[in-house]
Parts: structure tokens; C-alpha cells; sequence
């Protein structure tokens, strides 16, 4: 009887112990492999989800702005040299001011190498009707001029150069923070318009001339000069930036961790290009198709992209690296540039 007891009262051994242990620890192993793998699993959805979420929002930007590429700036049938990048690393360029690209960007600090710029010039929501005694007299550059008077407005006088009666200056430079430069003269009946410069010193700057008489009932807008571009200032995360010259406003993020930017244009006599170098070539677009690429915010622990990105004329896109990418595209009529 008190062997039978001491039988039933004693423990594991040892050995026992060790082995339950290691099977304990192996199970616990093999649920924190699981649940890790979930976890990177759903970390990496997210990511890519993100991704997909920024080249959707980011698509809709690009698409409307294109869309007003040469709103009320079609009539423009000269080219106007000017910077119309905004950047001093690059020189002025004579185009139509209805579309301009910079074609895989090189040299051109914090943008990103070898992705495009494109810049979309569109007359703004900014705009009034020239009054009586307001006048725009032809000439070359250094004949041409501009008279301009205070108009009313709800009964209210307003400054000359508040287009739209808000009672803010549309059209001005001021040094030191930038300028809101760029406008437009427009015929009553569309037949013609003509771009001009607001100056340093206020003053009004022709730098193709004006070819026609602009008096009452014609019109005077402000531009918008739009430009979109892959800023590679942190290159960790490059991001599609905007920016509009026309007002001043400083690079806005549209969308963080875009890897690629590139265009191909589609031109009246159905030709596929994805370079406007020429000038004259501008006002036959007819269509532009955008190609974005979105990649994941972090790398993936023994991933590599396989991807290879096809983007029409502008080429492929290899990277070949750990980043999960999403790629979207998009073709846009452009619907103002036709009549030229």
C-alpha cells in the first residue's frame, strides 16, 4: 500500500519535462510563424491597397487637369517663349500655351531621373469682360500695349486687375514671394488670343507682340500654369507633386510613394508619340495617355519586384527590386486643343 502511494504521488521526470518543453515551444513556434505571416501579409495589403487608393486619386487629378489643357488658349496661334517650368536649372522655351512636356527629366534637382514633367496651361475661372475706354493696341513686343481701368461690380468700384470682383489683385509680381504672372487677352468671338506677362515693376510685357485691337466686350483671364512632377527630394518616398504657376501656389503632394511618371502623346493623324520637343507639333495632340506607377511604402523581406512595366512609347520599367508596385493608366481627349 505505501509503495502504491508514493507511485501515484510522484511527478514528471525530468526527461519528461524537456520534452514537453520543446513540443510546447515548437507549437508556439509554429503559431507566431503563422500569426507573422498573417501579419506581413496584411501589413503588405494595406500598403498595396494605399498604393492602388493614391494612383486612383491621383489619376482623377492629372485626367481633369489635362482635360483644360488649352481652355480659352486654343485661339493662341504663335508661340510664346517663357519659363514655363518655373525653374532657372532649365532655359525659357517657345510653345503653344497649351500643353508642354519635359521629357525624361535629367539634371533637375529633387526630380526624380528619367520620369516626366508636364505642364498645362489653361486660361483660369479668373476673368472679366474689358469696359468701355480699356484697350489692347497691336504691335512687336516693345509697341504693344495694354490700358486698363478700375470697373464696377455690384455697384461697388473695383481694381483693374481684380478679374473676378473678390476684391483680391489677380494679376501682379511681388518679389520675394513669387508672382502671379501669366494672362491672357481673348476676342469676343474666339477667332484669336494672345498671351501676355505681368513685370517686376507691374508693367505688362509682350514678348510675342499683340496682333489685334482688344477693346470692350473682349476678355482678359488670368492663367493657370499646372505642372505635375515626381519630387525625389526624399528619395525614400518620392511622391507626385503639383503645382500651379499661375497662382503662386508652392508643390502640393497629391500622392506619396509614386515611382514613375511618363506620357505618350496621340496626335491628330493617329501617330503615337511621347516627346513634344517640337513646338509645332503641340496643337495636333489630340489625346494624352498618362502612366503611373505607385509602389509600397516599405520593402518586403525576400520579395523582388518581377514586374515588368510596359508603357507604350515612353518604354518599360524594370526595377527589380523589393518594393510591391501597382501600375494605372489613363488616355484623355484633349477636347480644347482641336481647332488648331
Amino acid at each position: 500500500m505505501k509503495t502504491d502511494r508514493v507511485k501515484r504521488e510522484s511527478g514528471f521526470t525530468l526527461i519528461e519535462l524537456l520534452i514537453a518543453i520543446g513540443l510546447g515551444v515548437i507549437v508556439l513556434a509554429v503559431i507566431f510563424s503563422t500569426f507573422k505571416s498573417q501579419q506581413d501579409s496584411y501589413l503588405l495589403q494595406g500598403q498595396v491597397s494605399m498604393a492602388q487608393q493614391n494612383l486612383r486619386a491621383a489619376l482623377y487629378m492629372i485626367t481633369r487637369d489635362i482635360q483644360m489643357a488649352g481652355y480659352y488658349t486654343s485661339f493662341v496661334d504663335a508661340e510664346y517663349s517663357s519659363d514655363w517650368d518655373d525653374n532657372p536649372v532649365t532655359p525659357d522655351v517657345a510653345i503653344m500655351p497649351l500643353i508642354y512636356l519635359i521629357n525624361n527629366a535629367k539634371g533637375i534637382p529633387d526630380i526624380k531621373e528619367g520620369t516626366d514633367v508636364i505642364v498645362i496651361v489653361r486660361a483660369s475661372d479668373k476673368y472679366r469682360r474689358l469696359e468701355a475706354g480699356e484697350k489692347g493696341s497691336p504691335g512687336d513686343p516693345a509697341t504693344a500695349g495694354l490700358i486698363l481701368a478700375s470697373w464696377v461690380k455690384n455697384g461697388k468700384v473695383k481694381d483693374a486687375r481684380d478679374l473676378d470682383g473678390d476684391g483680391e489683385i489677380d494679376l501682379k509680381y511681388y518679389s520675394g514671394a513669387g508672382h502671379t504672372k501669366y494672362a491672357i487677352l481673348v476676342k469676343e468671338d474666339l477667332r484669336r488670343a494672345e498671351v501676355f506677362e505681368v513685370g517686376a515693376d507691374n508693367g505688362f510685357i509682350f514678348k510675342s507682340g499683340l496682333v489685334e485691337i482688344y477693346g470692350e466686350g473682349d476678355s482678359i483671364r488670368k492663367l493657370d500654369v499646372i505642372m505635375y512632377l515626381i519630387d525625389n527630394s526624399d528619395p525614400v518616398h518620392p511622391c507626385l507633386s503639383r503645382r500651379n504657376i499661375g497662382t503662386d501656389n508652392s508643390f502640393s503632394v497629391i500622392a506619396e510613394d509614386m515611382d514613375d511618371l511618363q506620357f505618350e502623346f496621340i496626335m491628330r493623324d493617329g501617330s503615337i508619340i511621347d516627346n513634344l520637343d517640337n513646338s509645332n507639333s503641340i496643337p495636333l495632340v489630340r489625346a494624352v495617355k498618362t502612366y503611373l506607377i505607385a509602389r509600397s511604402e516599405t520593402t518586403v523581406k525576400g520579395y523582388t519586384d518581377p514586374g515588368t512595366y510596359d508603357m507604350g512609347a515612353a518604354g518599360i520599367y524594370k526595377p527589380a527590386d523589393s518594393f510591391v508596385r501597382r501600375m494605372l493608366s489613363s488616355t484623355v481627349k484633349t477636347r480644347n486643343m482641336g481647332g488648331l
